[in-house]
């Protein structure tokens, strides 16, 4: 695997005003989703994010579930909705649905599509 590291854009959160975003290509060119930091949202998830142990000394900064739910819930495919289902069993009791209600609300109403965030909480509490 390719690991490439490079500074952020002053100004767009993180601490001390620099974040560092790792930009991966497997073996296979499985692509993934790096966050710019461009939005709140996108910044707050950063300051959440938590470091995953990969084993050999590397670790690798992942979200967290409410933030996954967020994501998941604003791309709104079938595949998405899927996952959002199996992170609400395997998380059961364990999320701040407050805070992904929060996260999500804004970002919903940006993309016009309010229904995602309604739908989101009633998956949620069928799921309690």
């Amino acid at each position: 695997m390719a690991w490439n590291r490079w500074p952020r854009w002053r100004g767009m959160g993180g601490r001390d005003g620099v974040e560092w975003v790792a930009a991966m290509r497997g073996i296979r060119s499985i692509g993934i989703d790096v966050a710019l930091g461009g939005m709140p949202f996108e910044s707050n998830m950063i300051d959440r994010a938590t470091p995953y142990d990969l084993g050999d000394g590397r670790a690798l900064l992942t979200c967290s579930g409410e933030d996954l739910l967020v994501l998941k819930a604003f791309a709104n495919r079938d595949r998405d909705w899927l996952d959002i289902k199996g992170v609400l069993i395997r998380q059961r009791g364990q999320l701040d649905l407050a805070l992904v209600a929060k996260e999500l609300r804004p970002l919903a109403e940006l993309k016009g599509e309010m229904v995602v965030l309604e739908k989101l909480l009633k998956l949620a509490e069928e799921s309690q």
